[in-house]
C-alpha cells in the first residue's frame, strides 16, 4: 500500500512495511456491523464507514462560525460606542485610550483561561465559556451607568475573545480534513468580518432612532448578546462532537475514533488512526516549560517562533487601531452619519477581502497569501500617511482605508488565524495558541492605547508612516520564519523532515 509512493517520496525508511501497513489499515477499517479493532481491542464505531452526515459538520461550522461573527461584533461596536457614548459622560483622552485598550488586556487573559479550560474541560465547553463571558459583557455595558462601568464591561467582552481566539480556532482545526482545513479556517475570520459589517451596519440604522444617542448605544450592546446567546445554546444541545484529537489525549480512544468518524471520510480518519498508532507524543497535554522551551525538536522551535510572529504581526501591523478609531478619526471630517457610512464601506471590505483566502488557500498555501497581505498593507498604510500630509479629501482616506482592510483580511486576517490554530503540535496546540494570543492581545493593548499620544505627538501622517515601516519588516519574517502547512495532518506538526511524512502515502 505504501511502498510505491514511498519511494517516489524518499521515505522509504520512515514509511511501514507493506505487510504492516497493510495489517494496519485493515485493523482501522470498521467491519460490517459497526466495529472496528486497535490492537486487540474491539472499538465500536458508526455503523457505516463515512461520516454520520454532512448536517453535523454543517452544524458544528454553523456554531462555531456564529461564536466569531459574535466577536466580530463587539470588536466592531467599540468605534460606534466610543462616539455616541459622548453624550452620556465626557470622557478625557486617558479614559477613550482605557475603554479602547482595555479590550486587549481582557483578551490576554483570555487567551491564558481559554488554553487552560480547552486543555482540561474541552474544546467545546471552551467555546460555551466563551460564550457567557460575550453575553455577561454585553450586559454590563448596557446597563453601564458610569464610565467605570463601561470599561469593565469591555474588559469581560474582551476576557470572552481572547478565550474565542483559541478555543474557536483549536476546536476548527481539530474537526477539519487536511484537504480543506484552512478554507474552514478562514470562516473565523470571515464571520469575524461579518459580524463587524453587522455591526456597522446597525450602527448606522440605530443612529437617531431613540430620541437619544444614550439609548441608541446601549441598544447596540444589547444586540451584543444575541448572537453568542444562540451559539451557546447549540452547542449545549445541538449534539455536536467533541475534538476527536482532545478526546485522545484524554486517553479515551474509543469517544475519539467514534468522534473521528462523525467528521472524518473513511480514508482521512484510517490515515489519522494509523499516525495514532505511531504517534509518539503520547496521552495529556504539553507542560508550559515544553511550550515555552521546545529543545526536543528544531521544527517546534520554528512553530513556536512562528505561530507567536504571525499572532504579534496581525496587532502591530495597523489593522486594530484603524477598526478601533476610523470612526472617531473621519468624525473630524465628517458628519457622523457620513463616518458611519465610511465605516461600514471599510467593514465591507474587510468582508470581501475574505473571499480570496476562503477561495484559494489549501491551493497556493500560507506563505503567499501573508506576504501578499504584508504588501498591500504596507502600500496602505503609506498612502494614508501620504494623503494626511497632503490634506486630502477625507473620501479619499475611506477609500484607502477599505483597500487596507481588504489587504489584512486576505493574510494577515484570515490566513494568520489559520496558521496559529494548525501550526503547533496535538499536545501543545491549546497552550501554545493560547501563548500567541496572550502576546499578541499585549501587544495590542499597546498600540491601541498608545495610538491617540502618538498621534498627539506626530500626527497621523508620521504614524501611519511608521505602520507600513512595520510591514515591510513583517514581510522578511514570513519568507524567513514562517512553515507552509499546506496540506500537512496536524499530527505531523513537529515532526521533523525525515519523519513528517512518513504516512503521506497511505
Amino acid at each position: 500500500i505504501c511502498g510505491n509512493e514511498g519511494r517516489r517520496l524518499g521515505a522509504s525508511a520512515a514509511c511501514l512495511s507493506m505487510s504492516s501497513a497493510s495489517a494496519a489499515l485493515k485493523a482501522s477499517k470498521p467491519a460490517q456491523h459497526g466495529y472496528g479493532t486497535q490492537g486487540d481491542a474491539k472499538i465500536k464505531l458508526p455503523a457505516n464507514d463515512a461520516p454520520r452526515g454532512q448536517g453535523t459538520l454543517l452544524q458544528m461550522r454553523l456554531l462555531t462560525c456564529t461564536c466569531a461573527a459574535a466577536e466580530g461584533f463587539d470588536l466592531a461596536i467599540a468605534s460606534t460606542v466610543l462616539v455616541l457614548m459622548q453624550e452620556s459622560f465626557t470622557m478625557s483622552t486617558w479614559q477613550t485610550s482605557l475603554f479602547v485598550g482595555v479590550i486587549a488586556v481582557g483578551q490576554s487573559l483570555g487567551a491564558l483561561v481559554g488554553g487552560r479550560v480547552a486543555d482540561e474541560l474541552g474544546r467545546k465547553a471552551g467555546m460555551v465559556v466563551v460564550d457567557l463571558l460575550l453575553v455577561l459583557g454585553g450586559v454590563i455595558l448596557a446597563l453601564a451607568p458610569s464610565v467605570a462601568l463601561c470599561i469593565l464591561g469591555r474588559f469581560v467582552q474582551g476576557l470572552g475573545m481572547g478565550a474565542g481566539f483559541v478555543c474557536t480556532g483549536v476546536y476548527m482545526s481539530e474537526l477539519s480534513a487536511s484537504s480543506h482545513r484552512g478554507a474552514v479556517l478562514v470562516l473565523e475570520d470571515m464571520f469575524l468580518s461579518v459580524g463587524m459589517f453587522i455591526a456597522m451596519f446597525l450602527s448606522y440604522q440605530v443612529l437617531d432612532l431613540t430620541p437619544s444617542h444614550d439609548t441608541d448605544w446601549r441598544l447596540l450592546c444589547f444586540f451584543s448578546t444575541l448572537m453568542p446567546a444562540a451559539s451557546a445554546l447549540g452547542l449545549l444541545f445541538g449534539g455536536v462532537p467533541e475534538s476527536p484529537r482532545w478526546l485522545r489525549l484524554q486517553g479515551r480512544e474509543e469517544e475519539a475514533l467514534a468522534a473521528l468518524h462523525m467528521v472524518c471520510d473513511e480514508d482521512e480518519a484510517r490515515v489519522v488512526q494509523l499516525r495514532w498508532k505511531q504517534d509518539d507524543e503520547g496521552e495529556g497535554h504539553a507542560a508550559w516549560d515544553e511550550v515555552l522551551s521546545p529543545t526536543s525538536s528544531s521544527r517546534k522551535q520554528q512553530n513556536l517562533a512562528a505561530g507567536l510572529g504571525v499572532a504579534v504581526l496581525q496587532m502591530i501591523c495597523g489593522w486594530t487601531v484603524l477598526l478601533y478609531y476610523c470612526n472617531h478619526t473621519l468624525a473630524k471630517e465628517m458628519s457622523d452619519h457620513d463616518a458611519f457610512r465610511g465605516s461600514t464601506c471599510i467593514m465591507t471590505a474587510r468582508s470581501l477581502g475574505v473571499l480570496i483566502p476562503l477561495l484559494v488557500i489549501d491551493r497556493v498555501g500560507r506563505k503567499p497569501l501573508l506576504c501578499t497581505s504584508a504588501a498591500i498593507m504596507a502600500a496602505g498604510m503609506g498612502c494614508q500617511a501620504f494623503l494626511y500630509h497632503s490634506g486630502s479629501s477625507p473620501y479619499l482616506k475611506v477609500a484607502c482605508y477599505s483597500v487596507t482592510a481588504a489587504g489584512f483580511s486576505m493574510g494577515l486576517g484570515a490566513v494568520g488565524f489559520v496558521l496559529i490554530a494548525e501550526v503547533f503540535s496535538n499536545r501543545q496546540r491549546g497552550k501554545g495558541t493560547s501563548l500567541a494570543f496572550f502576546a499578541s492581545r499585549m501587544v495590542s493593548g499597546v498600540v491601541t492605547s498608545g495610538f491617540p499620544f502618538l498621534v498627539l505627538a506626530v500626527g497621523l501622517a508620521s504614524t501611519w508612516s511608521l505602520f507600513c515601516l512595520i510591514n515591510l519588516g513583517a514581510i522578511a519574517f514570513i519568507i524567513l520564519v514562517v512553515p507552509e502547512t499546506l496540506g500537512m495532518q496536524l499530527e505531523e506538526m513537529g515532526a521533523e523532515a525525515a519523519t513528517k511524512k512518513q504516512l503521506a502515502s497511505c
